[in-house]
């Protein structure tokens, strides 16, 4: 990745938090190998910083490196669809 793709990248998040008030909280609940795959559950919680609103939810992602790097990245409303959108998932007894 260039150096232009990571600021246009940290250029996004920063302005997607910006929207928020100071104290967005976002805490990983979970983080799994899935063998081609890694399983990240994350919930978060905040205010809007123009509307005041709070918000919360939860988020599941699935991470998909190569040779270190994040190759792709995405993003599903439980952990449930994600594990079932994973291309291998051990069983807890593995």
């Amino acid at each position: 990745m260039s150096q232009e793709n990571l600021e246009a990248v940290g250029k996004w998040f920063g302005d997607w938090f910006a929207t928020f008030e100071p104290g967005y909280h976002f805490e990983i609940e979970e983080a799994r190998d899935l063998g081609d795959v890694v399983l990240l559950v994350a919930a978060h919680r905040g205010r809007g910083r123009a509307s005041g609103v709070e918000v919360s939810g939860r988020t599941a992602y699935l991470y998909t490196l190569r040779d270190g790097k994040i190759v792709r990245a995405e993003l599903y409303p439980s952990r449930d669809e994600a594990v079932a959108a994973a291309p291998r998932y051990p069983s807890s007894d593995e």
